[in-house]
């Protein structure tokens, strides 16, 4: 079960730095494409930039949460000799916070942040979705998906 925390204070210098180390190991970034469809048919997609991290140590995830918010989940079906593992994720606006905080000191993820710190300037004009729009996300996305297999 996951809870919600937002924000509680600003990062230090010194945790956005181990914070970027942690995440260049242990990270993921990615953008979520959600489509749902209205009575009338219509469609609406929603794209939501998304960062999380997978690991053993459940209280370094409970460190991450109190400075930049998301949620904590448990692990499910893991094979039964693996140690219990946990997920902290965060989405949108709070995910960009996160990667904005800690961009100047990845290595590995460095050029995955960058491209979902542009795709998130196009989702942030609330503009209307036109095909061009739609079809200028779906690119970005494949980019950051070909940075993520070449890391």
């Amino acid at each position: 079960m996951g809870f919600r925390f937002h924000m509680s204070r600003p990062a230090t210098l010194e945790e956005k730095v181990y914070a970027a180390g942690l995440f260049d190991g242990e990270g993921c970034i990615d953008v979520v494409v959600r489509s749902t469809h209205n009575r009338a048919a219509a469609v609406s997609v929603s794209h939501c930039p998304r960062a999380h991290i997978n690991i053993t140590n459940k209280e370094v995830l409970l460190w991450l949460k109190s400075i930049w918010g998301g949620t904590i989940s448990d692990r499910k079906n893991l094979p039964a000799h693996w140690k219990p593992a946990w997920c902290w994720m965060m989405g949108g606006e709070n995910a960009i916070r996160f990667i904005r905080d800690i961009e100047p000191w990845l290595i590995i993820k460095h050029s995955q942040a960058k491209v979902v710190l542009k795709f998130q300037t196009r989702v942030s004009r609330r503009m209307p979705l036109t095909q061009h729009e739609l079809q200028q996300r779906q690119q970005i996305k494949e980019q950051l998906h070909i940075l993520k297999a070449t890391a």
